[in-house]
């Protein structure tokens, strides 16, 4: 289980944000943790501003295209990383852009948010085995 806290976005205690704690390696497997905003409107597996990538050890694997949350498209540098979820190493991609640390619903995967919005409340990601179909 992976557990976090509801906080205010805006310095006047508004905008809700769900954040967690994670654990994430790149080309040297140290890993080190991070709090990042728990996005289910973001379609990848994380995101990371460029300043993070000297930290933990990131470097660039290519270009792709993402589409923004106001549907312009930019060009973005994407990196390979190892991040612990559900006590697993998981090798995933990681944008790079913006300024904030943001989990994206391609981690989530597989996975239960449990959300308690309100300021200081309980964020909860439970491991999850989807139904049969």
């Amino acid at each position: 289980m992976i557990s976090g806290t509801v906080r205010p976005s805006r310095p006047d205690g508004s905008g809700l944000e769900a954040w967690v704690e994670i654990a994430i390696a790149g080309d040297g497997r140290i890993f080190h943790t991070l709090e990042a905003i728990v996005d289910t409107a973001c379609t990848g597996w994380l995101i990371l501003p460029e300043s993070a990538m000297p930290e933990f050890g990131l470097h660039t694997a290519g270009l792709s295209h993402s589409i923004l949350a106001n549907g312009q498209e930019e060009e973005t540098v994407y990196c390979a990383a190892v991040v612990l979820w559900h006590g697993r190493a998981v090798d995933i991609w990681i944008d790079i852009m913006g300024n904030m640390p943001v989990i994206g619903t391609d981690l989530l995967a597989g996975s239960r948010l449990i959300v308690d919005w309100w300021d200081g409340g309980a964020v909860v990601v439970e491991e999850r085995t989807a139904p049969a179909q």
